[in-house]
């Protein structure tokens, strides 16, 4: 469940939904390739106080969705 932030006036929930795509849509995200960049992405997550609520590849994008 997604969290509410509350303050002094006001209540938000924010999301944002981003795909990223491979350059010229190269089938590379598989296996070793595609565990270390959910890892790095679960990382950079952490390092910027945000939260990965979902996240999915195929091999050629990635799908997250970002509070």
């Amino acid at each position: 469940m997604s969290e509410v932030h509350h303050g002094r006036g006001y209540v938000y929930s924010i999301k944002y939904h981003l795909v990223w795509c491979v350059t010229y849509r190269h089938h590379i995200l598989h296996g070793d390739i595609d565990t270390y960049v959910k890892k790095l992405l679960n990382q950079i997550a952490l390092d910027n106080d945000s939260q990965i609520m979902e996240m999915e590849s195929d091999k050629d994008y990635i799908h997250l969705l970002i509070e």
